[in-house]
């Protein structure tokens, strides 16, 4: 059984969660962002795209991690992911304050 393998079965496990956080703050993306498993970082990417934004105790993100590593296979999906990840928290912010002032009146 290869990384992905263990990514794939353990993103089905609702106990463990593709946005559990790890030693220092770190997500499972982060790991193999760091391992280069691309495998992996697809897997994860795929399940849990807002792991993009998650970063750990220094602040970096994924796209750090694989800047730094000079990860450039990844490097586009992450940058697709973040745009599209943006926009739908932009949303949910906004629906958000529309039921908030909804409430108020």
């Amino acid at each position: 059984m290869g990384y992905k393998d263990i990514v794939l079965r353990l993103r089905r496990t609702a106990k463990f969660g593709c946005e559990a956080l790890g030693p220092e703050n770190q997500t499972a993306l982060h790991a193999a962002i760091r391992g280069r498993y691309t495998d992996c970082v697809r897997a994860l990417l795929a399940k849990a795209p807002r792991l993009v934004t998650y970063g750990d105790h220094k602040g970096w993100t994924a796209l750090h991690y694989a800047a730094y590593y000079k990860y450039d296979s990844i490097l586009d999906d992450i940058l697709d992911l973040q745009d599209q990840v943006s926009d739908l928290t932009e949303w949910e912010d906004f629906e958000a304050k529309m039921k908030q002032a909804e409430g108020a009146f």
